[in-house]
This record gives structure tokens, C-alpha cells and sequence, in this order.
């Protein structure tokens, strides 16, 4: 009927060719099969237009070439399939070669040398001090070497023995045995691991996860080598390296280290980046942030909350549960699944484990294989916990419950982990008044912090609200900041522009956070909601209005010294106002 429709628009040529199918069928004349090939002989009247006759070669002549072309196609195809068996078979051996290459031998020709104890390479201290060495990414023969950077302890408020358990913390919790592991200068830890490519935003990725100011991790990979025509460098500091720190342009004299923390060099068949990040429930490549990171404030994973993990299990049913797999993006293997239920411990205790174990079992259908492996693979992974694996096989395999169920819970726990996580720092803040015969004056501000006496965000964050509020005024923000006065020799209130106050409080540095210097202005700016006032009045009971009156500008006695006034009270005002009449 194909070669008809195409003939349709000629009424002649279409009656022809129905007259010579319906004969065809009453009559039961033999036809035969149009193939591929010589011109084959076929039945038709005797009396057939010769017209007709034309329109059925045509009909033959298309046929055949529309076999041949899906002859072409299939052969294509197979031709396409053996290419990409060949392909896979050569990727999977030049990845195997590359994988058994320990990091010093895939970073070899790549090394720069450091001279001076510094950290950058300067081509003008050559032929000075050698101190150390730098791997550039962008050299490497392969692309595939990734730097997880984990900043400890950046704003440099923790003792030593509490960065130690930290680094304890992330190597046991947050990362697998096979890593090259290198100790930072400033007590930090630099993973290596593969990326197996893993498509990061840029070269280095800054602030992948932040824990306030204990913990900011960033990920240097070799995403391109070239920008604008130009070599991009991608440069991180070996371990035997020694460096000075330098601040406001000066190197310190306290020289620091970078070691290897564990045989770093001969490290080889490294971890992948996927698999570390998809631990800590971390996806770069997500566009959604429905799944908050799961690590905690001490490099430890958060326990699961009980109707997360409830959610979890119901949402684990009618799944295909194999043995093992590669990837779990494409199937549900032993390894990942029992890793997650082996966290529900944490949420619970060990009997709400099992009884996940039970439903979990009951409700899946389990490949013969993973049937058969259930019970020794259950107890070879019994160390392994990670509760949070199971949102995301959720999420791969059962994608209608994880929208409709478990992704709303999810956005639930993050939004009332950053509200809880804001409403402590608040509470944490003592808010106090502008009291103008408190000696404590802005001044005060910028002596303690020279004198590094702030620690905490918090103690600053406390002292700004004896000092400073803002409203909005007719043409903008206005500040009202308490002063002393040389001149008058006394405290005073001060009404300056936004500008003036953000210079003021700009040029007060407080401490290095290892990217930048953390100024008052910073901390003013974080918690700004402490110090904003509705306005200003002389006087008033509101709360939210600031009082420009302070109060009588004298002192209330405890006791009074009569003879300090009996001159004025006998002499004034007897002798003179009453003229010595005491009545």
C-alpha cells in the first residue's frame, strides 16, 4: 500500500494498478515476490495497458531499492556495533594502564620546583634555595588525576589536637583506603583520587562544601589546559615541600611542611571522585539541591532522621536487587544497598537495622546470584554504613516515590538544617544597648582585634550592638555609630552614610580564612538583622526605635553630703531669697 500512496495523486495510474490486485485475488492468478535482483518475470492479463505495465516496474524498481538501502543500514549498524566492541575493549585496556600507574610515575614530567619557600613558582629565584616542588595539572599526560582539598581549621581557631581528630575523622568517614593522602602546610589534607571523567564546573572548584570554620573542601582536576589560546595553570604543592606563609606581602620566619600521610607516591588504582562525592550525598553535575551534604560539623556522616528512613524503606520495593554492578546509576547491587542499611543503625538501633534487612528482602526481586549471595555479602559489608546511599537509589530506580515522597522530606531537612544552624548563631549573640556612658566605644573594636583577642564570630558580633545600628533613611541607609569626642572629651552618637560606616569597619581585619582576610564588615554584614532599628527619636518605649536621649547628664549619689550644699540652702536661699525668714 506504500507504493500506492505514492500514486495516489494520479487517478488513472491508481485505477490501473487496483483493477490489475483485484484480478489478481478473483481470478487467482499467481504472483510472485518482488526481490532483489534481475528483473523477474510476473503475471499480469494479457490486455494490460502498457501504462500499467510501466507503473508496476516502477513499483519493482523501488522496492528493490528500498531493500537494498535497508541492507545498507543494518550493515551499518553491525558495522557500528563492532566498532564500539573494539573501542570499549581499547578504552577499558588504555584506562587499566593508566589506573596501574602509581601517582609519581603519572605526574612525572609535570613537576615544577619551588625555590625560597615559596609556594608559587617564581622563574626569578632560580639557582636560589630549592624548598619544595608543585605538580601542574595541565601537564600531565593523562586528565584524569583529581585533588580533593580538605581546608581544616581555616580561620585558625582549633588547638592542634582538634584538627587531628578532624583529619582522623575525614580519613576514616569520608574517604576510601585508596587514596593518596599528602598533610598541608597549614594541617589540611590533600586526597588524590581519579576522576574517571566526572565532568567538574571548572579547574578548581572552590568551597565544594563549607562547615563553617572548620572545614571548606575545594577540588582541583584538569577540566582544560588551555584559555583564550593560552596555557592555564593548575598548580598544587607536593608533600617534602617546605613554605613561609605569606601575609600583607611578608614571609613569616615559621617554616611548614607538606608531607605524605600514607605511601602517597606508589599509590594506584585510586578511588573514584563519583564514588567519594556520592558518599557525602554530593552530585556537581545535579541541578537540583534537594539533597543537602551529609557531613557533619566533626567530618562525620549525620545520622539518618527516622522519617527519612522510614521513607527510605517504604520506597524500597519491587526493585531488581543484582548481585553486583559497576554503576549504580544503572542497576541495584548488594555492595551500595546493604552499605545503606547498615546505616540505619545510627538512625535507630540494630533491631529497626534488621527489620529494614526483612522488608527489604520480602519486598525486591532479587537475581539468582544476589539471592544466593545475600547472607555472606550481608556479612562481609557489616563495617560498611552509609544511610544515605539509599535516597540515591531511590532516586535512580524508583523515580516517581522519590519525587512525590522522599524528595519533599529531603528539602525539608535542609531547610530546617540551615534555619536551626542560624537561629544558634543568633542565640549565641548577647545583644546589648548603645548606652553612651559605657566606656566601651568602635574604637574598642579595632584595639581588641589588633591585639587578636576575637576568636569567635560571635564576641564580635556581640560588642558591634554596644556600638552601632542603621535604618533606612529618605535617601539610603544610615548609620548611627558611638564615638569618643576629643574635643568635647566624652562618648558621643554619630550619624554617618553607609559608606563611611563600611570604611570604618572595612579597615579592621580580624583573621585569614585561607582565602580572605575576614574584616568586622564581614561579620557586621552576616549578622545584620542584630543592629537595623526602625528609627530614631528623642524618646520613646519602642524597642525597635533608637533613643537619642541617653539620660541626664548627671550622677545619682548613693548617699548626700549635705555641708556640699548647706552654703547655697542657708546662705541663697535664707538670707537672700527669703530675706531670713524661715517661715
Amino acid at each position: 500500500m506504500t507504493q500506492l500512496a505514492k500514486l495516489a495523486n494520479n487517478t488513472e495510474d491508481s485505477k490501473l494498478i487496483e483493477s490489475i490486485l483485484n484480478e489478481s485475488t478473483e481470478k487467482n492468478i499467481k504472483c510472485m515476490t518482488l526481490e532483489k535482483g534481475s528483473k523477474r518475470q510476473y503475471n499480469r492479463k494479457s490486455k494490460t495497458d502498457d501504462k500499467a505495465k510501466a507503473l508496476v516496474d516502477q513499483m519493482i524498481t523501488e522496492q528493490t531499492n528500498e531493500q537494498e538501502q535497508n541492507n545498507e543500514q543494518s550493515d551499518s549498524k553491525s558495522d557500528f556495533e563492532l566498532f564500539y566492541e573494539v573501542f570499549s575493549e581499547c578504552f577499558t585496556k588504555a584506562n587499566e594502564q593508566i589506573q596501574s600507574k602509581t601517582i609519581k610515575e603519572r605526574i612525572d614530567g609535570a613537576i615544577i620546583d619551588l625555590y625560597e619557600y615559596r609556594k608559587f613558582a617564581d622563574p626569578k629565584l632560580k639557582n636560589k634555595l630549592l624548598t619544595g616542588h608543585v605538580v601542574d595539572l595541565s601537564l600531565c599526560k593523562d586528565d584524569n588525576i583529581c585533588i580533593i582539598d580538605f581546608d581544616i581549621d581555616h580561620a585558625g581557631k582549633l588547638s592542634e589536637e582538634e584538627k587531628e581528630k578532624i583529619r582522623q575523622n575525614i580519613i576514616n568517614n569520608m574517604l576510601p583506603k585508596n587514596v593518596g593522602l599528602v598533610l598541608t602546610a597549614r594541617g589540611g589534607i590533600h586526597a588524590y583520587c581519579n576522576r574517571n571523567g566526572y565532568k567538574l564546573p571548572t579547574n578548581r572548584n572552590e568551597k565544594v562544601i563549607v562547615q563553617d570554620d572548620n572545614l571548606e573542601i575545594d577540588i582541583f582536576a584538569q577540566m582544560y589546559t588551555h584559555k583564550d589560546g593560552e596555557l592555564v595553570a593548575n598548580r598544587v604543592v607536593l608533600p617534602n615541600s617546605k613554605v613561609r606563609i605569606m601575609e600583607k606581602g611578608v614571609q613569616k620566619k615559621e617554616v611548614l611542611h607538606y608531607k605524605e600521610l600514607n605511601d602517597w607516591s606508589n599509590a594506584h588504582h585510586l578511588a573514584s571522585l563519583h564514588n567519594i562525592l556520592g558518599s557525602w550525598n554530593v552530585d556537581l553535575t545535579a541541578k537540583d539541591d534537594d539533597i543537602s551534604n551529609t557531613v557533619s560539623q566533626d567530618c562525620t556522616l549525620e545520622a539518618m532522621p527516622i522519617e527519612i528512613a522510614d521513607a527510605c524503606i517504604q520506597g524500597l520495593k519491587g526493585l531488581t536487587i543484582h548481585n553486583d554492578t559497576n554503576t549504580l546509576a544503572r542497576e541495584i547491587s548488594l555492595l551500595p544497598l546493604f552499605m545503606g542499611l547498615n546505616g540505619l543503625e545510627q538512625t535507630k538501633d540494630k533491631e529497626y537495622k534488621e527489620d529494614a534487612y526483612t522488608t527489604v528482602y520480602r519486598n525486591n526481586i532479587l537475581t539468582s546470584n544476589a539471592n544466593e549471595h545475600w547472607n555472606d555479602r550481608k556479612g562481609r559489608y557489616s563495617s560498611r554504613s552509609n544511610a544515605w546511599i539509599l535516597t540515591k537509589i531511590i532516586k535512580f530506580h524508583n523515580k516517581e516515590y522519590y519525587e512525590t515522597t522522599l524528595k519533599p522530606l529531603l528539602k525539608k531537612r535542609l531547610q530546617d538544617k540551615y534555619k536551626q544552624k542560624h537561629e544558634i548563631k543568633l542565640e549565641t549573640i548577647e545583644k546589648q544597648g548603645i548606652d553612651i556612658n559605657d566606656p566601651f566605644i568602635f574604637g574598642n573594636i579595632s584595639e581588641k582585634a589588633t591585639r587578636g583577642e576575637y576568636k569567635e564570630e560571635v564576641d564580635i558580633a556581640t560588642d558591634l550592638t554596644k556600638v552601632i545600628r542603621y535604618y533606612a533613611g529618605e535617601s539610603g541607609l544610615v548609620f548611627i555609630i558611638k564615638e569618643y569626642d576629643a574635643q568635647q572629651e566624652t562618648n558621643v552618637i554619630r550619624n554617618k552614610t553607609k559608606t563611611n560606616a563600611y570604611e570604618q569597619m572595612h579597615i579592621i581585619r580580624l583573621w585569614d580564612d585561607g582565602k580572605k582576610h575576614i574584616t568586622v564588615q564581614d561579620i557586621f554584614e552576616k549578622y545584620s538583622g542584630q543592629y537595623v532599628v526602625e528609627g530614631v527619636r528623642f524618646n520613646s518605649d519602642n524597642p525597635n526605635v533608637f533613643n537619642v536621649f541617653q539620660g541626664f547628664k548627671y550622677e545619682k549619689l548613693e548617699q548626700v553630703d549635705e555641708s556640699k550644699i548647706d552654703m547655697f540652702i542657708n546662705d541663697l536661699t535664707y538670707g537672700t531669697i527669703a530675706g531670713g525668714n524661715k517661715n
